[in-house]
């Protein structure tokens, strides 16, 4: 089943928005960093939260991603498939 143009666009648009974020915030740590916020503690433990909310994040696009791009169940069985195929030799 393919996935409809407004599920893609709300994908596109999720991936878009924590692209964005992440980077957003990885210039915040570096610009706390730079501009004399030196406790080292503070910028690890908000670092790791990052990261946990990341890979939160993306696995759930992944699996959202997986379950769009699934091959749809055929319909049609292997016996009706060979009894087409002996209908045109036989013709």
């Amino acid at each position: 089943m393919k996935p409809s143009s407004s599920q893609q666009q709300h994908h596109n648009t999720k991936q878009s928005k924590l692209v964005s974020r992440y980077v957003k915030r990885n210039e915040n740590v570096t610009c706390a960093s730079a501009g004399g916020l030196r406790n080292r503690h503070v910028l690890t433990a908000r670092w790791r939260h990052e990261q946990k909310e990341f890979k939160r994040t993306d696995a759930g696009l992944t699996a959202a991603a997986a379950a769009l791009t699934r091959a749809p169940l055929r319909a049609y069985s292997i016996n009706s498939v060979n009894s087409v195929a002996m209908q045109i030799v036989n013709s």
